[in-house]
C-alpha cells in the first residue's frame, strides 16, 4: 500500500510540475513587455516597497492544541504595487503557505542561485533555513497573494532573525 501512494504521490508531483511549467511559460510569454528584468541577486531591499499587509484573522493555538509557546494561526492579505518589493526576510520561527492569486511573484532566496517565479494559482511553503525577498516585477499590475503563517505572537525576548538561527542551529549569515 506505501508503494503504491509513494508512486501516486511521485505522479502527482511530477504532473503538477510539468502543468506549473507550461503555465509558467504561457503566462510569461504573453506579458513579457509587463515585466522588468530581474533584480540584481545581491542587492535585496531592506525596507518594504509598496506593500500592503492586511491581517484577515488569527487563532490562538493556546486554545487549540497543547503547548503552542505564544504562537498563533494567522492569514493575511498582501498587495504588492507593480515594481514594489518585500523586503529581506526569514520564517526560522514562522513557517507560512503562500498562495498566487494574480500577478507575478518573484522571490529571490539564499539557497537559490536564480530566482523562483511563482504564478496564479502557484503555492510556496516558507519555513527556516534560508532568507528570501520578494518582487513584483510587473509595470502595470498588482501582485495579490495570501499567506497562512504559525506567528510567536508573545516573543518577549524579540529576537532577532539571526538570534533565532543560532537557536535553532541555523547558519546565522542566510
Amino acid at each position: 500500500m506505501m508503494k503504491f501512494l509513494s508512486i501516486t504521490c511521485i505522479l502527482f508531483f511530477t504532473v503538477s510540475c510539468q502543468q506549473t511549467q507550461e503555465k509558467s511559460k504561457s503566462f510569461e510569454g504573453a506579458n513579457q513587455e509587463k515585466l522588468a528584468p530581474f533584480s540584481n541577486y545581491n542587492d535585496p531591499p531592506q525596507e518594504a516597497v509598496g506593500l500592503t499587509v492586511e491581517i484577515k484573522t488569527t487563532v490562538d493555538l493556546a486554545k487549540e492544541i497543547p503547548n503552542p509557546d505564544g504562537r498563533i494561526l494567522r492569514m493575511r492579505h498582501f498587495k504588492l504595487a507593480p515594481g514594489g518589493k518585500v523586503p529581506l526576510h526569514s520564517h526560522v520561527d514562522r513557517p507560512a503557505v503562500y498562495y498566487i492569486i494574480s500577478g507575478v511573484y518573484t522571490e529571490y532566496r539564499s539557497d537559490l542561485v536564480e530566482p523562483r517565479v511563482l504564478y496564479p494559482g502557484d503555492f510556496s511553503p516558507e519555513w527556516g533555513g534560508y532568507s528570501h525577498w520578494v518582487e513584483n516585477r510587473s509595470k502595470t499590475d498588482t501582485l495579490k497573494f495570501t499567506s497562512a503563517d504559525v506567528f510567536n505572537e508573545y516573543n518577549g525576548e524579540k529576537l532577532t532573525y539571526e538570534e533565532i538561527r543560532k537557536l535553532y542551529g541555523l547558519d546565522p549569515t542566510k
